[in-house]
């Protein structure tokens, strides 16, 4: 589970950076604010890439294996 965990964390840390860098200038006016970020979050549905639990699920099994067949030095 700390796998999953540090991969998802890793995952949100880059989309926080990527929303963080983005162009967009900080608005003083709470409604332009508002409706901008409903402008966004409608087009930012469409093109986020959801999260793939087969891929979580692969990238476990590959940690795994690797600690399973990870050769201790005396």
């Amino acid at each position: 589970m700390e796998d999953v965990s540090k991969r998802l964390i890793n995952e949100m840390a880059r989309c926080i950076q990527a929303n963080l860098e983005s162009d967009e200038p900080a608005e003083d006016d709470v409604a332009a604010a508002v409706s901008r970020s409903a402008a966004a979050q409608a087009a930012t549905a469409k093109t986020a890439k959801p999260v793939s639990a087969f891929s979580l699920l692969l990238h476990l099994v590959a940690v795994r294996f690797r600690r399973l067949f990870r050769r201790e030095s005396s």
